[in-house]
């Protein structure tokens, strides 16, 4: 551990996924470029128990709803501009209802940029280095052990999220695997910190969340049951008490207007067959017990952009 702060916090700008300077949502957003701090303050009054983004809550909720676990190409293909941008203003306004028709690639992709856009990545700057590091799932965790409370909590979320994205049926359905879920999803835990470091890094961040969910599915001691029960339960509970959320009913999927796809080959049509509808997770933090160095550097820069 503790050589993170040079990789991360010193390495030059941050980049977009795709390469060239991140350009960083709009400075009007209520939501997107806000950090997980002020996304927490901003719902305080409404769900003041609550310790992870609502938006965030409900966008995963949405995903599952529209049938996304089995959705060919989710998180890949990518949804038309029109209605990319009229969800994403709905949201902006907690606006969180959905028709049943809605392109389910909309709210996958505005979670991928929700993540992308945070001032600071869910793995803080002074801990790059030692996430690209982390070579198993014990060493991820440990990584994960010393991050602050509050991303913490929303990679438990994203991680109870992500550990049903890959369970064997939803990956045969989706043909996104452990493999394809960590390379299309590492943007949104890790910054790279420079143009050159983009490539020779993108397999070492790939691996790393790979590890994540290695170890979110394989660690009892660290990841117990328990404790994904009673995250599950919070969040049920929010969105209970959130009138937007209305009864899941069986969608009917329509494939994305837009054939564009990240990382990888066009797939097919998404898939009509639809996912039982759970209710969506929060964590309670585990204890910060790993001598990697909690949050270190402040890590603003640019935010990706690349993301629809």
């Amino acid at each position: 551990g503790g050589g993170g702060g040079g990789g991360g916090g010193n390495g030059g700008t941050p980049v977009s996924p795709r390469g060239g300077a991140a350009a960083g949502p709009k400075a009007d957003s209520p939501v997107f470029g806000k950090s997980i701090e002020q996304l927490l303050e901003r719902q305080k009054a409404r769900h003041p128990d609550l310790k992870v983004p609502l938006i965030l809550c409900e966008l995963t909720r949405i995903i599952e709803q529209l049938g996304g676990l089995r959705t060919e190409g989710i998180f890949r293909q990518r949804p038309g501009a029109s209605e990319y941008d009229a969800l994403k203003k709905q949201v902006e306004d907690d606006n969180f209802t959905v028709s049943l028709t809605t392109n389910v690639h909309a709210p996958a992709s505005l979670l991928k940029q929700l993540l992308r856009d945070l001032p600071e990545p869910l793995i803080p700057p002074s801990a790059y280095d030692d996430a690209i590091a982390a070579d198993s799932p014990v060493a991820a965790l440990a990584v994960y052990d010393a991050l602050p409370a509050c991303n913490q909590a929303v990679v438990f979320h994203l991680l109870l999220f992500l550990e049903r994205l890959v369970e064997p049926a939803n990956a045969a359905a989706t043909r996104m695997d452990v493999d394809n879920v960590a390379m299309v999803f590492a943007p949104s835990f890790l910054r790279t910190p420079s143009l050159q470091l983009m490539m020779t890094n993108a397999e070492k961040e790939k691996l790393f969340v790979k590890h994540l969910i290695g170890a979110f599915r394989d660690e009892e001691d660290a990841f117990s049951a328990e404790a994904k029960t009673e995250a599950r339960a919070d969040v049920a509970a929010a969105l209970k008490g959130d009138a937007s959320a209305p009864a899941a009913k069986s969608p009917v999927i329509h494939p994305a207007k837009s054939a564009d796809v990240e990382g990888g080959a066009r797939p097919r049509t998404a898939t009509e067959e639809h996912a039982n509808t759970k209710a969506l997770p929060t964590p309670p933090p585990r204890n910060n017990s790993s001598g990697l160095g909690g949050s270190g550097g402040s890590g603003g820069g640019g935010v990706a952009s690349d993301v629809m």
